[in-house]
C-alpha cells in the first residue's frame, strides 16, 4: 500500500511540474496571476497560449487591420479602395478598426464605417512634437484644461473624442471601447482614465520576442492579450520612461491590454507602424508585399498570435501625390501609393489561407472571452450585426449607456434550464472547488531551468521506481 502510495505522490509530482512547464503562465518579479481565481469572460491572465486550453492549430489565424489618426472621407475612401469587393470565405467582410481622434474626423463616415462591419475605437487629439497629455489646444474644441486647475487633464483629453462621438454623431458608448494612445504613450494615469471611463481594451503596450523575454520568450510563445486585472507583466518603457511607465501594484479590473506586437524577421524588428519608413527610423523593406505574407506565415506556423498591420493615412499614399494638382492645403486627397498597392495583394493571399479570419480588435476581444475553435468560427462571429458584441459587464459604463448592447440581448435570448435537465457547463467563481497552483517564477533562463527541473524530476522518479 505504502509503495503503491508513494508510486502516486511521485506521478502527480512530476504531472504538476510538466504542467507547470508547459502551462504558458507569465510570471515576472513584479506579475503573478492565479488562472483559479481570474477567469473568463471577466479575466485572463498573461499567457503564452491561447485561450480556452485550446491548441494553436485548433484556432483561427487572426489579422487585425487598424488605422489610427482622423476618420474623414479621405482616409476612408483610400482603404476602401485597397478592399474593394473582397470578402471573407464565411461571407464576411474584411473589418478595419478605426483608432479615431475627433479633429478632422466626419460622423457620416464613421457610420458607414460601423455598418460595414468595422470598429470606431479612440485616439486622443494630439500628436508630436509635444506629449499629448501634458500640451492642449487653446481652440475651446479641442481644449483639454481641467477648468478648476487650468491644466491639461488626462482624463478630459482621453474622453473628449468619445464624448464627440456620442453627442455629435449619436455613436453609442458601448460601441467605442477601445483606445490606443498616439506615439504609444502609455503610463499609470492614462490606464487608470481608462479602467474609470469604461474602456474595455487597450491596444499601445509594445511586445516583442527575444530569447529570456518573460512575456515572449520566442516566435512560438508570444504573449496573448490579458486583463490587468493582476497587473501588467510588460516593458511598458521599451521607448523610453518619458513614452512609457508602469507602476508596480497597479491593477485595472477587466481592462484587457491587446498587446502592439512588434513585425520581426529574427532580432530585427521593422516597428508596428510605418513599416519599411526609413525616415522614421525604420529598416528599409524592399518589398512589402512579400514581407507581409512571410509575416503571416511566420504567425500561422508559430503559436498563431494575431498578425496587425496598423496603417495611417500618411503611410498609403505619397504627400506630393495629389489626386488634384492645384490643392494646397493639408486635406487634399493623395493617389495610394506602393504601401497601399502591397496591402491590397497581401490581403488577397491572407484570404486564401484557410484558417486566416479577418475581425475587429473588439471581436477578437470577444473570442478571448469566449473563444471557440476554427471549425465553430463561422457560426459564432455573426458578422452581419454591426457595433461592438464583446462582453462588457466589467466595463464600468452606466446601464443607459449600455443599453441595447450586444451581450446584453443575448443574454437576455438565452433560454433558462428546465428543471431535470442537466447542465453542461462547469462551475465558476465561488463554486469551484480546486485550488490551481501558485505560477512558477521564471528565472532569467526560465525555459533552460524549467526543462533542467523536469529532467531532475524524472530522475527521481526513476530512482524511486526502481527502488519499490
Amino acid at each position: 500500500m505504502t509503495r503503491h502510495l508513494l508510486l502516486a505522490v511521485l506521478l502527480a509530482s512530476a504531472a504538476a511540474l510538466a504542467a507547470a512547464q508547459d502551462d504558458g503562465l507569465v510570471t515576472t518579479a513584479t506579475y503573478k496571476c492565479d488562472p483559479a481565481t481570474c477567469q473568463l469572460p471577466e479575466c485572463q491572465c498573461a499567457t503564452n497560449k491561447p485561450p480556452g486550453g485550446l491548441s494553436p492549430d485548433q484556432i483561427p489565424q487572426f489579422v487585425l487591420l487598424s488605422h489610427d489618426n482622423a476618420l474623414d472621407g479621405l482616409p476612408y475612401k483610400l482603404v476602401q479602395g485597397i478592399l474593394g469587393k473582397k470578402e471573407q470565405s464565411n461571407g464576411c467582410p474584411v473589418p478595419v478598426t478605426w483608432f479615431a481622434m475627433f479633429y478632422h474626423s466626419d460622423c457620416n463616415v464613421a457610420q458607414d464605417a460601423i455598418a460595414r462591419g468595422d470598429e470606431v475605437a479612440m485616439q486622443t487629439n494630439r500628436f508630436d512634437p509635444t506629449d499629448p497629455f501634458t500640451a492642449t489646444d487653446p481652440a475651446p474644441k479641442y481644449d483639454s484644461r481641467d477648468p478648476k486647475t487650468g491644466k491639461p487633464s488626462v482624463e478630459i483629453e482621453i474622453t473628449m473624442s468619445r464624448k464627440h462621438w456620442n453627442e455629435v454623431c449619436n455613436i453609442s458608448y458601448s460601441d467605442m471601447v477601445g483606445f490606443r494612445a498616439p506615439n504609444y504613450y502609455n503610463n499609470p494615469p492614462i490606464r487608470k482614465a481608462l479602467a474609470k471611463n469604461g474602456y474595455l481594451y487597450d491596444s499601445t503596450i509594445i511586445e516583442r520576442w527575444y530569447p529570456n523575454n518573460p512575456t515572449s520568450p520566442s516566435q512560438d510563445r508570444m504573449l496573448w492579450p490579458y486583463t490587468m486585472d493582476a497587473g501588467i507583466p510588460q516593458e511598458c518603457g521599451f521607448m523610453g520612461p518619458e513614452v512609457g511607465k508602469c507602476q508596480e501594484g497597479e491593477k485595472y479590473e477587466g481592462l484587457w491590454e491587446v498587446p502592439l506586437y512588434q513585425a520581426q524577421e529574427g532580432d530585427t524588428m521593422f516597428g508596428v507602424g510605418s513599416l519599411g519608413d526609413t525616415e522614421a527610423g525604420l529598416p528599409p523593406i524592399a518589398d512589402m508585399n512579400q514581407f507581409l505574407k512571410d509575416q503571416l506565415d511566420g504567425h500561422l506556423k508559430n503559436g498563431r498570435t494575431p498578425m496587425q498591420l496598423s496603417m495611417h493615412y500618411g503611410w498609403l499614399t505619397n504627400k506630393e501625390d495629389k489626386v488634384d494638382p492645384s490643392c494646397s492645403d493639408a486635406g487634399c486627397e493623395l493617389f495610394p501609393n506602393e504601401n497601399a498597392k502591397a496591402v491590397g495583394k497581401f490581403l488577397d493571399y491572407a484570404l486564401k489561407q484557410e484558417a486566416v479570419r479577418f475581425v475587429t480588435y473588439s471581436d477578437f476581444i470577444r473570442w478571448m472571452q469566449d473563444p471557440v475553435p476554427l471549425d465553430k468560427f463561422n457560426e459564432w462571429i455573426d458578422c452581419k450585426t454591426p457595433g461592438v458584441k464583446a462582453d462588457l459587464s466589467t466595463v464600468k459604463l452606466t446601464d443607459e449607456q449600455k443599453a441595447n448592447a450586444y451581450y446584453l440581448r443575448k443574454m437576455e435570448e438565452a433560454p433558462t434550464q428546465q428543471p431535470g435537465e442537466t447542465a453542461t457547463e462547469q462551475p465558476t467563481g465561488g463554486e469551484t472547488t480546486t485550488t490551481a497552483p501558485a505560477p512558477v517564477e521564471v528565472p532569467k533562463d526560465g525555459a533552460a531551468t524549467l526543462g533542467k527541473a523536469a529532467v531532475a524530476a524524472a530522475a527521481v522518479l526513476g530512482a524511486a521506481l526502481l527502488a519499490l
